[in-house]
């Protein structure tokens, strides 16, 4: 009985902890907080709107990356202990430092209308260790308990993007990506109970469980943008859900419980398994989103505000509600050489109130900073050619503050444990810092 209660209670797979976009994918989104949909035309078009790959002059070569993302997780109680004496919390505050390679793209005019591009994103990647202890020596009793919760995570996303100039001013762009996902989730709990008085004189509780996920997937982008004059643009992307194609997953578990009573009598209960699963085909690996921009050129550079919408979402493993995030920022040179840019941005969570140990609900709010420092380099002595090369380096701080809610344990002696909600607060901090080759 007790083996099961711990099967059901502690096997479910902890939904994503850290916020929607946690990374940015290009330069241009690194400057600006985000806020590119309506004119973006760097590396990230691709991913923030493909029809910014119409502007492009020539030939681009970007490579971004988070140098880290820190993420601090504050659970002052998400652990808990429950005696005769009262209710004891226990902190599992702990310290996340991933490196992400953020974004890879190479991008080419194909004719006066067409240009065309390849792409690498890595919109997330988590690496998530999370333990709590407790140990009591009493006249009565011992009791302690630990468990640890790990959870290693990241996806790609990969493919073409083509974009057409339908007129000076409109432009419509497609990126076409093919999705892999690597999971593995670990769990371990051990219980102990060592009573001197009593009808049960010692229990012990363990968990161990873990499960592997490959998860292949595909998904596209669809793109707007149209040049109301030449100030002012406006962006549409549209992101239909992220299906599942093939993957396989692998669950080795195991469960025991072991009851001594005062009178000698001994009573275990064992489960152990280790089972291969493949995954429903076409199963939803996330909802639908819809994003939409402004911008104005300003002093040499850009300023621009855009919000985002997702759908809900029920079925094949996901659960969402709707959400609506706005961003806004700009980029504007100081100087031949050097540019600055600013944003602020909301993500607020699609997920529901957690049901299971490690799922959270969390709200970000933020902000990023960044300056980019380009050279030209004329490479012929025509006095006509327009660049030549053009190399740039961006570097960008982002912070977050996410507000919410994380699955946590209760303990008792003689119980499994017990699930319950905790609030949770996550400060998130990146370096994100990016080159570029123009020619």
């Amino acid at each position: 009985m007790a083996t099961g209660i711990l099967a059901t209670g502690l096997l479910a797979v902890p939904a994503r902890a850290g916020n929607q976009e946690a990374v940015f994918l290009g330069n241009q989104a690194a400057m600006s907080g985000g806020a590119v949909v309506a004119w973006v035309n760097d590396g990230g078009a691709p991913w923030y709107n493909p029809a910014g790959l119409a502007t492009i002059e020539g030939t681009s070569v970007d490579l971004s990356a988070s140098a880290f993302v820190l993420r601090h997780y504050l659970l002052p109680g998400a652990a808990q202990t429950r005696l005769s004496q009262g209710l004891l919390q226990k902190d599992a505050s702990f310290t996340e430092v991933v490196s992400v390679p953020a974004a890879l793209t190479v991008m080419r005019r194909l004719s006066d209308h067409v240009a065309g591009g390849l792409a690498v994103f890595v919109p997330y990647q988590e690496d998530i260790l999370v333990s709590a202890a407790y140990d009591q020596k009493g006249s009565q009793a011992d009791y302690a308990w630990s468990f640890s919760a790990s959870r290693r995570a990241a996806r790609y996303y990969a493919g073409p993007a083509i974009a057409v100039s339908l007129s000076p001013r409109l432009q419509l762009g497609l990126s076409l990506f093919g999705t892999y996902e690597s999971r593995l989730t670990a769990r371990d709990f051990t219980s102990s109970l060592d009573a001197r008085d009593g009808p049960v004189r010692q229990a012990v509780l363990t968990l161990d469980q873990k499960l592997d996920q490959k998860l292949f997937g595909t998904t596209l982008a669809l793109g707007f943008r149209w040049d109301i004059d030449d100030d002012w643009s406006t962006g549409i992307v549209i992101r239909p859900p992220l299906f599942h194609l093939a993957g396989k997953a692998k669950v080795d578990f195991a469960a025991t419980s072991a009851v001594v009573a005062a009178d000698g009598e001994a009573q275990v209960d064992a489960q152990r398994a280790a089972l291969d699963q493949e995954p429903a085909l076409f199963d939803r690996m996330e909802p639908a989103r819809m994003e939409a921009g402004v911008s104005r050129a300003l002093a040499g550079g850009r300023l621009s505000a855009q919000v985002s919408w997702q759908s809900s979402a029920n079925g094949g493993g996901v659960i969402r509600r709707p959400g609506l995030n706005g961003r806004v920022g700009g980029a504007f040179p100081v100087s031949p050489r050097f540019a600055l840019g600013a944003g602020f941005f909301t993500d607020r969570s699609p997920n529901v109130t957690p049901t299971s140990l490690g799922e959270t609900k969390v709200d970000f709010y933020g902000g990023s900073f960044g300056v980019r420092y380009s050279t030209a380099h004329r490479v012929t002595d025509d006095e006509e050619e327009r660049k030549g090369l053009v190399f740039s380096t961006t570097v960008a701080l982002r912070y977050a503050l996410g507000l919410g809610e994380i699955g946590g344990l209760s303990f008792s002696p003689l119980s499994p444990p017990a699930f319950f909600v905790a609030d949770v607060t996550i400060h998130e901090l990146s370096l994100h810092i990016g080159s570029a080759l123009d020619f």
